[in-house]
């Protein structure tokens, strides 16, 4: 009888027991559950609340093996990153001064997963460091202002000073103008010194470009497209009508045909560079001086190879 009836304490012991693999198994499929669905979700780890460089290094997991990762910075998309085999990546990103936000979107079975947002914070130290040197240099010239104030007015007050009091205001009013005129006068002399300066420039370039035209030549289109690297370095000038115009960041290229068949038809067209930006357009009849560069090759529209004669453009004009 003894043995079959089991104490309190077994009792309760049992039923503890029975309840934490009851709560241990739940755990497990909780954490089975959340890998299965950030599976393919980008992680980034190791983020720092604070940082004193703008620009840092980070790392993430979690996306399949070679996938492309897209990073956005503050909402705005920043770059693009390669996953290694084994779904790790690394970039590197150029923070904002304040708070900014980061987070990854990677492909998974045909669905964008993304990462949670990070903040981080960028303090400028230099910045700051700086702003605060400034800060207690004009406390300095501060004080040892009102320091020379109140050594002024004791010595004034000291020698019945109202006489001697305005003789001395009209003598620092005085001093002022005069430092203030001294100062005018040297800002307008660097006015005009720089103004002399930049007129000379002007001319220098001037001259340089006519210098540079006058020394350009205009070989034949044929010689040009049998031999173009014969001619690489070749300074060279032509009048055509822009054919095809378009632009890079703080470039432009045409296709400019040089000989007029009449009735508004060109023939023998070259592929121009020019880096910088104009208000040309295709139809506009331009002149150009440069050198020659050798050959350009791309696609037709229906997909042939077209090479033609090339030139890095110095100047161009209607």
């Amino acid at each position: 009888m003894e043995n079959e009836k089991q104490s309190p304490k077994n009792k309760w012991y049992k039923k503890i027991k029975k309840w934490a693999l009851i709560i241990f198994g739940v755990f497990i499929g909780i954490c089975i559950l959340a890998v299965i669905v950030s599976q393919g979700r980008p992680i980034i780890e190791d983020v720092p609340g604070e940082v004193k460089q703008a620009e840092i290094g980070l790392k993430g997991f979690s996306v399949d093996a070679n996938e492309t990762v897209k990073i956005y910075l503050n909402g705005n998309f920043f770059s693009e990153v390669n996953a290694d085999e084994r779904g790790k990546f690394n970039f590197s990103i150029l923070l904002s001064e304040g708070i900014n936000t980061v987070y990854a979107e990677a492909i998974h079975k045909d669905k964008i997963k993304k990462s949670s947002e990070k903040e981080i914070t960028y303090i400028n130290q230099e910045k700051i460091d700086a702003q605060n040197k400034a800060e207690e240099e004009a406390r300095a010239i501060e004080q040892e202002a009102q320091r020379k104030i109140e050594e002024e007015a004791k010595l004034v007050s000291q020698q019945k000073a109202e006489e001697e009091a305005k003789e001395l205001a009209q003598k620092k009013v005085d001093e002022d103008v005069k430092r203030l005129e001294a100062k005018k006068k040297a800002e307008e002399e660097k006015k005009i010194k720089e103004a002399e300066e930049q007129k000379e420039e002007e001319a220098r370039l001037i001259n340089e470009e006519k210098d540079y035209k006058a020394s350009c030549t205009s070989i034949s289109y044929n010689k040009l497209e049998k031999s173009p690297y014969s001619f690489v370095g070749e300074k060279v000038y032509y009048k055509g009508k822009i054919e095809q115009a378009g632009s890079q960041i703080f470039s432009e290229w045409f296709r400019v045909s040089i000989t007029a068949m009449g009735y508004g038809y060109y023939s023998d067209t070259i592929w121009v560079d020019y880096d910088d930006v104009t208000e040309f357009v295709t139809d506009d009849i331009v002149r150009f001086w440069g050198e020659s560069t050798g050959q350009h090759c791309y696609k037709s529209q229906m997909g042939l190879d077209i090479c033609i004669p090339s030139v890095e453009a110095k100047y161009i004009s209607k």
